[in-house]
């Protein structure tokens, strides 16, 4: 059959068991001539009660109750495309509902013009909607939006708003990269870079650009999407996680002084006290209790971390602290624990890496400061505290034979704890 002969018809398909105030995702049928027949489910949710106000073949139904006006106009488009990519299927051969599915992608061949902004927010609103195996975190959407948020901004300035994804060129890329260098660190522009990397390089898997504009001009790209190291965490002294403890902080900082005091009490990192529920806590012989729990970080090794709680932990818990704690996304966090240690006055000042200067300067702690404080606090304070062989040169560092002389029972490490916490242990 010629192209010219060709008259495509789409149905829309109405049957469903649903009630009429659930919610469906449209699905349509195409159909062009005897030997292609495709089947498509559309982005288009609505209630199954204005789906059956359309016939089968998506025109409405009689003139009473009308369907809405926006899902009118999207079904209308939607059958429009279909028909384009049925005309191009007929042309190419291709006579699987998958190769429909991907001609529908291809904006080129459905007729759409969206820019290079549509197209970033629809690839991040399919990730985050996505299959479980593709589906990215609320943490990673974080990332994505602000990557987004910056682009928005740089062809704002620009006046390249309406520019395409196959226009953008490397030499736009090299020049977002330094709008980026000018508005966050060198980690977070990297961090943004890579997630348009990624976007850039699925709309390339998908033949929807000839080439990912990552892949012209490689060395100046890779000169500004490079990682820098970051600073090591910095730790608190016992004096000013007391001072956190004993600050009055305003309504929006309770939570977060809660969850910061938790983690450095038990020196634990953030997403292992997520997950710390009242089960997990439990009442040693010697009558105090501790938490016991796998870390996320070594899951694998099934290794059990066990650690006493201290006297202020259990002051917490009998002001009706209860586990497992509701935590924040993590960047959300790190921007509260700021103001928190900002409110509490801890203003010692460290040396942090300046990157744009290539030295180091005198910065505030609390500018420094992140979630990674808290378990650099416990492991510096417990430190000073440790009975160590190697400081005598009895054994070299890593051996074995320690072990064999020095085995520590939990109440002996519930008072070390406490020992160096500056704490009265409840069990003497």
């Amino acid at each position: 059959m010629s192209n010219s002969n060709l008259k495509p018809t789409v149905t829309l398909a109405v049957r469903t068991n649903k009630g009429d105030q659930q919610e469906v995702r449209l699905r349509f049928r195409v159909r062009a001539g005897r030997d292609y027949q495709f089947y498509y489910r559309s982005d288009i949710i609505c209630t199954v009660g204005n789906m059956k106000r359309f016939n089968p073949d998506c025109t409405v139904k009689g003139r009473t109750i009308l369907p809405p006006a926006q899902l009118q106009q999207d079904i209308d488009e939607v059958v429009s495309r279909l028909k384009r990519a049925a005309f191009v299927a007929v042309e190419r051969g291709i006579k699987t509902s998958e190769g429909f599915t991907a001609l529908m992608l291809d904006k080129t061949v459905t007729g759409e013009k969206t820019t290079l902004l549509q197209d970033f927010a629809d690839y991040i609103h399919e990730r985050c909607t996505d299959d479980p195996a593709r589906r990215i975190t609320e943490s990673t959407a974080w990332g994505y939006n602000g990557a987004l948020k910056h682009l928005q901004s740089f062809l704002d300035e620009r006046d390249l708003i309406e520019v395409s994804t196959p226009d953008f060129t490397p030499q736009m890329l090299i020049d977002f990269a330094k709008y980026l260098g000018r508005q966050v660190s060198q980690n977070s522009r990297s961090a943004y870079l890579l997630k348009l990397r990624l976007f850039f390089s699925d709309m390339e898997s998908r033949d929807l650009i000839a080439v990912t504009p990552f892949n012209k001009r490689k060395d100046e790209i890779r000169a500004l999407t490079t990682r820098e190291k970051p600073d090591e965490p910095f730790a608190l002294t016992a004096d000013e996680l007391k001072q956190i403890a004993a600050s009055d902080v305003p309504a929006h900082l309770q939570d977060t002084k809660v969850i910061f005091l938790m983690q450095a009490y038990i020196g634990c990192r953030y997403k292992d006290l997520a997950n710390i529920t009242k089960s997990d806590i439990k009442t040693d012989e010697g009558g105090f209790r501790y938490v016991s729990y796998i870390p996320q970080k070594t899951a694998k090794s099934r290794f059990c971390v066990t650690t006493p709680l201290l006297p202020s932990v259990e002051e917490l818990l009998s002001e009706g602290v209860t586990f497992p704690l509701k935590l924040s996304v993590i960047k959300v966090h790190n921007e509260r624990v700021k103001a928190l240690l900002r409110h509490c006055g801890i203003t010692r000042n460290v040396e942090v890496w300046d990157s744009s200067a290539q030295r180091y300067v005198d910065t505030p702690l609390w500018c420094a400061a992140s979630s990674k404080i808290c378990r650099r606090t416990a492991e510096t304070l417990l430190a000073r505290y440790q009975v160590n062989m190697f400081t005598t040169g009895l054994h070299q560092v890593g051996s074995d034979a320690i072990k064999a002389y020095v085995d520590m029972s939990l109440l002996d490490r519930y008072r070390l704890m406490c020992a160096a916490y500056g704490e009265k242990p409840a069990i003497e």
